[in-house]
């Protein structure tokens, strides 16, 4: 019976795996579009809600597998393996996520209301606030294609290695 949970465990583990490498490709695949089509210069008026889209859509894809999923994390040697920008990437990312893409985080939105006092006296609410949903650098999309691609490496060879434990329990579909 423990050799059966030991299986589960690494069959689980090569489906996150699996998932992974598809959030990573996905991220790279993002981040290298904004890069390549210039995305950061075009002019902010009319490009603005498709770049801050696709930030937030390759932020979200990096962060994923490490974002307590139903199968788990990916196992520390994801994040062990990294050099100290690439961490720093990483924690930056995993933070931009938390608090200010997938949640409305006070803290990051650093909403300040104030009123405006018109000549008639009237008062009128303005919320000032740091607007969360700005794109990223071209330096931090840079950044995170690179750590993307490293770690959708990572990912196969990860997967390599669970394919060669647990290859004989994974089911042969005959076409």
């Amino acid at each position: 019976m423990n050799q059966d949970k030991a299986i589960n465990h690494q069959l689980s583990q090569l489906n996150r795996v699996l998932i992974s490498l598809v959030d990573f490709e996905h991220c790279h695949g993002v981040t290298k579009h904004i890069l390549e089509k210039k995305l950061h210069e075009l002019d902010t008026h009319s490009n603005r809600y498709l770049l801050e889209g696709m930030c937030v859509g390759m932020i979200v894809a990096y962060c994923r597998p490490f974002s307590g999923n139903n199968g788990g994390d990916l196992p520390n040697r994801f994040i062990n393996n990294l050099n100290d920008d690439e961490k720093e990437t990483h924690h930056h990312a995993l933070l931009l996520r938390h608090k200010a893409l997938a949640h409305s985080d006070n803290e990051a939105w650093e909403m300040s209301p104030h009123y405006i006092k018109t000549e008639s006296n009237e008062r009128i609410l303005v919320p000032f606030y740091n607007c969360v949903h700005d794109p990223v650098s071209i330096s931090f999309t840079t950044k995170l294609m690179h750590l993307a691609k490293k770690q959708w490496k990572q990912c196969i060879k990860f997967q390599k290695e669970l394919e060669e434990l647990v290859g004989e329990h994974i089911p042969i579909f005959e076409i």
